[in-house]
């Protein structure tokens, strides 16, 4: 090779315990690995949790080749990779290429020595910049120079002289220029152009040609690539052998990441569909194959898949319309049900949040049994998500599961507990919220209070009297003052406005009364009296000196509620 560079001497291959055809058979699959993890490395841009499998997949590889050789010599071509001779990684010469990419910066030789599978992600990071590099900046020769990386071993030429003689070995003195003949030349009128030169020609196209060229671009520029690829590899598959077809499940299996990640959910969908399609015929794919694409479907129930999923929808506004992704979640397995259900706890956006849970019907709908189980899943978050859907769907056989989750460590979980018996109309559960009307967390008091007037479970009734009329209650805020006096008038009936007018209407030997924010509970909690004497003690107050209470007994009257 002329001009041959290398930056330290390269050590022989030891002998390899296997024959030839098994050495290359490992170094071809460590060169498929190191090819797919570099696309995969500019996809992800080194920060999916994605990036983790193909970085996994290639050490693996490297680690059993060394496991028989401590050495692997590469050449390099500029459309081929051989070892010993033989081809182990043909390439069809594009920029892409694994082969012409290094080729393009004057590399020659790659040696891979063990230890080597330490140093892979450095090095896939520098060949990830390469492709950008401008004229101007540094080549790959120099990236590895700089990241010195003591596993690997590189032979390279200087650009340009490859195959080419330096001038001047003839022997041959070069003739002396003509510095008349030079000025000569410079002085001389230089030709001028002519609208003349840019006429069309014989064969020039007409404008209907035109068009049709143009229309004809378009239409290549609009088509929908992808979708044709993808169609291809569907049908290959069906008349393919076994190794084509575990091949191109492969395939589908790193494009399904990057389709989801851009929000293409319908069209993740489709695949999902026709990979189901496919399995379900029985006689079309071979057991390696259904064993690929059982693996891809345990990829979608990844927690790192549904974070991704999740921060798509958050940052593509555009996903977030249609069905596609109910649809697409109709192919995930039940094991996604808990990675959902955590990630619709936590996002914050009300409309993301809306999106995930109507998608989330479909999946849970087809797996009830499994929503009931993870009711007993110690994440609260699984836990609270999994009341809301029993509720949301009237999941009976789960409410003892439901009733259990009141006792709870967690407030948002027994907040989720008691709407969701709410949801089920689980009045034999009213005794079990009894204890809740003292809970430690507001919410889940307010939550107890509202459920128990829901339910019309009027064993309450002592307990929300004795509420109402605790000096905690006249401490707390109005929110939680009104939902203890409305549950209470709603079932007291007429046997509780007594109470209700006392609050409203009674004043002290002192001439006090109760807190303007109070009567004007006690007044809405009349509105849901069904009784004359309701009527009676409102129309005693409706021209109340206290602007807060006149509009709480004028609401009332209008037989508005809160």
């Amino acid at each position: 090779m002329d001009q041959l560079h290398s930056p330290e001497p390269i050590a022989d291959s030891a002998s390899a315990p296997l024959d030839d055809a098994s050495e290359q058979g490992l170094t071809e699959d460590l060169l498929r690995a190191l090819s797919t993890a570099m696309r995969s490395f500019r996809l992800y841009g080194g920060e999916s949790p994605m990036l983790g499998r193909f970085l996994d997949a290639l050490r693996a590889r490297l680690v059993a080749l060394f496991e028989h050789v401590p050495v692997v010599h590469l050449h390099i071509d500029e459309d081929e990779i051989r070892w010993e001779g033989h081809v182990v990684y043909p390439s069809g010469g594009e920029s892409g290429d694994l082969a012409f990419l290094f080729y393009k910066d004057g590399i020659r030789g790659l040696t891979f020595l063990s230890g080597f599978e330490g140093e892979v992600e450095a090095f896939l990071s520098l060949l990830s910049k390469a492709p950008n590099l401008r004229e101007e900046e540094d080549d790959l020769v120099t990236l590895l120079w700089q990241a010195d990386l003591e596993g690997l071993r590189y032979e390279y030429v200087e650009p340009g002289h490859e195959g080419v003689d330096p001038p001047g070995l003839d022997g041959k003195a070069p003739e002396p220029v003509n510095v008349r003949d030079v000025r000569a030349a410079a002085s001389e009128p230089s030709t001028s152009l002519s609208p003349d030169d840019f006429q069309e020609t014989l064969y020039f196209l007409d404008d209907s040609e035109l068009r049709r060229v143009a229309e004809m671009v378009k239409s290549e520029t609009d088509r929908d690539l992808l979708g044709d690829v993808l169609a291809a590899l569907f049908d290959r598959m069906e008349d393919g052998d076994e190794e084509r077809q575990v091949r191109i499940v492969q395939i589908l299996n790193e494009l399904l990441p990057s389709i989801l990640s851009s929000g293409q959910f319908e069209r993740s969908g489709l695949m999902l569909q026709e990979l189901v399609d496919l399995a379900r015929r029985g006689d079309t794919l071979t057991a390696p194959a259904m064993k690929e694409i059982r693996g891809i479907f345990d990829l979608l129930a990844r927690p790192e898949t549904i974070h991704q999923l999740v921060e798509t929808l958050e940052e593509q506004p555009g996903a977030l319309q249609g069905d596609s992704l109910g649809k697409l979640l109709g192919y995930f397995p039940p094991e996604a049900l808990a990675p959902l259900m955590r990630a619709v706890e936590a996002v914050p956006r009300p409309d993301v949040k809306r999106v995930l849970e109507r998608a989330i019907d479909r999946l849970v709908e087809a797996n009830r049994d499994a929503v009931v189980g993870l009711l007993r899943d110690p994440d609260p978050g699984v836990a609270a998500g999994a009341a809301r859907w029993a509720g949301r769907l009237s999941i009976g056989a789960a409410v003892s599961g439901v009733v259990n989750l009141l006792e709870h460590s967690e407030p948002r979980v027994r907040s989720a507990a008691i709407s969701a018996l709410q949801d089920l109309r689980a009045a034999a559960a009213g005794r079990s919220l009894l204890p809740l009307l003292d809970d430690t967390d507001r919410d889940v008091r307010i939550a107890a209070a509202r459920t128990i007037a829901a339910l019309d479970f009027a064993p309450a009734r002592p307990s929300l009297e004795a509420a109402i009329t605790s000096k905690e209650l006249r401490s707390a805020d109005r929110t939680e003052k009104l939902a203890f006096f409305e549950a209470y008038g709603r079932l007291a009936g007429g046997d509780g406005v007594a109470l209700l007018d006392r609050a409203l209407n009674g004043k002290s030997w002192l001439g006090r009364g109760e807190s303007a924010e109070t009567r004007a509970c006690a007044a809405l909690a009349l509105a849901r009296v069904r009784h004359p004497s309701a009527r009676d003690s409102l129309m005693a107050a409706v021209n109340d000196a206290d602007p807060v209470v006149r509009t709480a007994v004028a609401r009332a009257l209008r037989g508005e509620n809160s």
